[in-house]
């Protein structure tokens, strides 16, 4: 493979594991989803920004009264 297919391949799985917090709260269909994706692209790249947000989308929701 060429250099440029490798940088890309290598590109992309980095923004995809990026975005797992994002992707979590779509999957569980967070309420604060939209939320959690704007922490993620803020300060997601500190570390704790994205450890905050992976937080956030995986911990349970409380479901309004009925």
């Amino acid at each position: 493979m060429s250099n440029s297919v490798v940088a890309f391949l290598w590109l992309s799985l980095c923004a995809l594991v990026y975005m797992i917090p994002y992707l979590i709260a779509v999957a569980r269909e967070h309420p604060s989803r939209s939320s959690i994706f704007t922490l993620n692209m803020l300060l997601g790249w500190t570390g704790a920004g994205w450890v905050g947000a992976l937080c956030w989308a995986v911990w349970p929701c409380r479901q309004p009264p009925a």
